[in-house]
């Protein structure tokens, strides 16, 4: 018993070492795409998002890490005669990422991966979605990050009901890397 729980420490102890955090916020637009025996649309709406992020690079491939994220998530949806309302939602992206340095202090990025996603309240539609993402970006000066990423919904969040509510999520960001 011992030696498992030392090895797990070695090993919290080495990712720890060799992970990079940062911290991240922006812009993001989330579409709800609805449907319902043949009909569709779509409703849409603005807001941000705040989160920080660990990067750990893979031992054997050095442009290769693994990228996961928590953000907290603020949409504010505009349903014309219907009203408003806002929505407040957890993401947590799982990326794998791949840099490709373009001088001493600069590089490019580009991480794919699944995010799973909570909603904060709770509504008659499925609080869990899962969406498949991918994300781009620059980083300046070793520090500096400008990001945009897509997340496409893959879970059907009236489940149980006459609808399909999916949804997609447009996120155009900028992140300190420590």
């Amino acid at each position: 018993m011992k030696k498992i729980l030392s090895t797990i420490l070695a090993t919290i102890l080495c990712i720890s070492a060799f992970a990079q955090i940062s911290v991240n916020g922006g812009y993001l637009h989330t579409t709800y795409n609805v449907s319902q025996s043949g009909a569709a649309g779509n409703v849409s709406g603005n807001g941000f998002y705040a989160g920080v992020g660990v990067e750990i690079k893979l031992a054997d491939y050095s442009q290769l890490s693994f990228a996961p994220s928590l953000n907290f998530n603020l949409v504010d949806c505009n349903l014309g005669e219907f009203g408003r309302f806002n929505e407040t939602f957890y993401s947590a992206p799982l990326h794998i990422k791949y840099t490709r340095p373009i001088d001493f202090t600069s590089s490019l990025f580009v991480s794919a991966g699944p995010s799973l996603i909570c909603t904060c309240e709770s509504w008659e539609f499925d609080d869990f979605d899962v969406a498949m993402g991918v994300e781009g970006g620059i980083l300046l000066s070793n520090h500096l990050k400008f990001m945009l990423g897509y997340d496409f919904g893959l879970i059907n969040q009236a489940e149980g009901s006459t609808y399909r509510i999916t949804r997609n999520i447009l996120h155009l960001g900028v992140g300190y890397k420590f």
